[in-house]
């Protein structure tokens, strides 16, 4: 009995089920799925039956006990020692979204959430540490499910997963609380539902099962695209496939409602998913999620905000300097809270010291303007001084203090010009062109006395600092919207008792989660992330698996390295330069008269491994974009889709070997897995 699905499908015996049925998941019975995760031709269907039989089976009783015993040796490599390492805080980058903020502030909640150490001196373990290593760990069982789904056998299938357990990088992140992690799981779980919804896809369109798949992918996506803008790369490698799909359709009548299906779980649903975890943050973080754009004047409480990175505010609070002036911290907190709040005052040194709003008059302030920032809660102004900054020690920026007491005038170094960069920032109007303005107007603050720029350079300061970012003030960094953007800030909130009511017209015409996710982080692949020890690669050595120093000694020797597992890295971009040299092979066969691609293996070659190459591209070449700082992290998502180009492609390589042979070389690349591993080990895990 034959399944007639469709026009233009594959047509295979009815006990040829997918790898995922409704039947029992212990069944020890083989059945075969088709042979491409997206090929939907019917041509050489029996050629192709024939590929793909014996290649992959029904996942049995001890293929399941594999999987969980992936996971229990991924989660007992990540979590090693773990009570021995001290961990500085969560460290955001940039262009963190949403959902790791929110997952964090879940995690702070909790009983045991709170760093420390015990009595015996080490560290505690904090519940945000054990979710982190958790889903780094549960990456390893889906992509062993993953590989399963590619036509591909349990043996291969168990390398991706130990190749994935034992790359020394993926170990470093899923240790410590990085959003990359979060992002990576999530990653991981897209393409997971993804290769299953193909799978179904080619068989039963329309089914429940084939709905379950497709809405799961969308869910996972906008997981990921709530964690970094990195995501959107994930996103369009997934939208490559879409269009693939909906291109081979052969009934013209059904490819719109296949677009419409697909765009509606695949953009309107985690677009949807987005927007609520986003919601959900600004709720809980005590944000608003939209301000009108007022008139910022003298006597104005204000709450400031850096342009580059959106989230964080000015903030000062009664906690000094460890060194350098000792004087009170200016830091970035990336929630709101009543010691972001500054009052504007003039820099007249006759003027009233008590500085009440109500004794202010409301007066505009305009570009060029001098003005100064009374703390409200310490009442100590925004100072800076010819003192180098304690904890970068830069030697072209100076130190941003509270400085002073109640009563106290100030003095010149309290003193800043406002001016202004650019207007109309994500709305309509001119007048922020010429005043200052919330929401819309860009401005620099500039020290009058030392010629310096107030400056978020996004490095996270130890504990004495609570894990928040430094302020400094750098010389040479106010040039505009072309110049260095960390020197570029915005109001968020101003109120004045002789505050004019908003119109409606003050308001952003476009969305904020708009602004946020495409006005704010459009650039920020090219800003480093805020890490204290953390230190960036440039392009060209992106590709030669340099290490970079997550956490160095005194001395500057480095005691953490977070460094790919060198025989992972060396396969998989053998696998990628390998997949390219055979295609321009095939093409120039083909030029000269060879029917390769009439072979099914060919065409199972290029369809499988050629979608995985081109995500592999999509997660690779957007980071080369310009003359940014990477870290080896941006390349994981890359590197997953190198990983399993690298064992379809030696699964289809060996599939006619015989099983005495096929075994140890199996064996071997575990072999050489495990000793790239140990020949990491201790700068992996920071032993001496």
């Amino acid at each position: 009995m034959s399944s007639t699905e469709g026009k233009g499908r594959i047509h295979l015996p009815e006990e040829t089920l997918p790898l995922y049925t409704d039947s029992s998941l212990c069944s020890p019975t083989g059945d075969v799925p088709s042979s491409s995760l997206l090929l939907d031709n019917d041509k050489n269907n029996k050629a192709e039956h024939e590929v793909a039989k014996g290649t992959t089976s029904k996942m049995s009783c001890w293929e399941w006990v594999v999987v969980v015993g992936t996971f229990l040796i991924a989660s007992a490599v990540r979590a090693y020692r773990l009570d021995s390492t001290v961990h500085a805080g969560v460290r955001y980058s940039t262009d963190t979204k949403a959902l790791p903020k929110l997952l964090a502030m879940l995690t702070d909640m909790l009983p045991g959430s709170r760093a420390g150490q015990a009595a015996d001196g080490r560290p505690h373990v904090t519940v945000a540490r054990l979710l982190i290593v958790i889903l780094g760990s549960l990456t390893i069982p889906f992509s062993y499910l993953s590989t399963r789904l590619l036509d591909c056998r349990p043996s291969t299938a168990l390398l991706v997963s130990l190749f994935l357990t034992f790359d020394n990088g993926l170990i470093v992140q899923s240790r410590y609380i990085l959003p990359d992690t979060i992002l990576f799981f999530f990653t991981v779980l897209s393409f997971f539902f993804w290769f299953g919804f193909s799978k179904r896809d080619q068989r039963q369109p329309f089914s429940r099962q084939w709905w379950t798949w497709l809405m799961l992918t969308g869910l996972s996506l906008g997981a990921v695209i709530s964690c970094k803008l990195t995501g959107m790369l994930t996103a369009a490698t997934i939208a490559v496939g879409v269009a693939y799909q909906l291109w081979n359709l052969k009934d013209s009548s059904e490819r719109m409602r296949h677009f419409k299906a697909r765009a509606l779980c695949l953009i309107v649903v985690p677009v949807l998913f987005y927007l609520i975890t986003s919601q959900m943050y600004d709720v809980a973080s005590g944000g608003k999620v939209d301000y009108p754009s007022i008139d910022v004047s003298i006597g104005s409480t204000v709450t400031i905000k850096p342009y580059n990175t959106g989230r964080g505010y000015l903030h000062s609070y009664k906690h000094f300097y460890p060194g350098g002036s000792e004087q009170q911290q200016v830091t970035l907190y990336p929630k709101a809270h009543a010691d972001n709040k500054w009052l504007i005052t003039n820099t007249s040194s006759a003027m009233e010291v008590n500085y009440k709003s109500t004794s202010l008059p409301f007066t505009r302030i305009y570009h060029n303007t001098p003005i100064r920032l009374r703390h409200i809660n310490t009442h100590k102004h925004l100072h800076s001084h010819d003192i180098h900054p304690y904890e970068s020690k830069s030697r072209n920026a100076y130190e941003v203090t509270g400085y002073g007491l109640l009563g106290f005038a100030g003095d010149a170094n309290d003193d800043w010009i406002v001016d202004i960069v650019n207007g109309d920032r994500g709305g309509r109007g001119t007048f922020s062109r010429i005043l200052v303005r919330t929401q819309k107007t860009v401005v620099t603050f500039r020290h009058e006395r030392t010629g310096c720029y107030l400056y978020s350079n996004g490095e996270q300061l130890p504990e004495w600092g609570f894990g928040q970012l430094e302020v400094t003030c750098k010389m040479g960094a106010g040039f505009g919207m072309d110049g260095d953007r960390n020197a570029l800030w915005y109001f968020e909130t101003s109120d004045h008792p002789a505050q004019p009511e908003p119109s409606e017209s003050d308001f952003s015409v476009l969305p904020q989660w708009y602004i946020e996710y495409f006005g704010i982080s459009a650039d920020a692949l090219a800003r480093p992330p805020p890490t204290s020890n953390m230190k960036a690669s440039e392009s060209w050595l992106f590709l030669l698996n340099r290490g970079v120093d997550f956490r160095v000694t005194a001395n500057m020797i480095p005691e953490l390295l977070f460094v790919l597992n060198p025989v992972v890295w060396w396969l998989s971009s053998f696998a990628v330069i390998s997949y390219a040299v055979a295609i321009v092979a095939l093409i120039s066969r083909a030029r000269r008269g060879h029917n390769d691609f009439d072979n099914p293996k060919v065409t199972k070659f290029i369809t499988t491994g050629g979608y995985l190459f081109v995500g592999w591209a999509l997660h690779y070449f957007p980071f080369l974009i310009g003359h940014q700082k990477l870290f080896i992290y941006d390349y994981f998502p890359g590197l997953y889709l190198a990983i399993l180009l690298l064992f379809t492609s030696f699964d289809m390589g060996t599939a006619t070997l015989q099983r005495k042979v096929r075994i140890p070389i199996v064996l071997g690349l575990l072999c050489l897995v495990l000793w790239g591993y140990s020949r990491l080990m201790v700068y992996t895990y920071g032993t001496p």
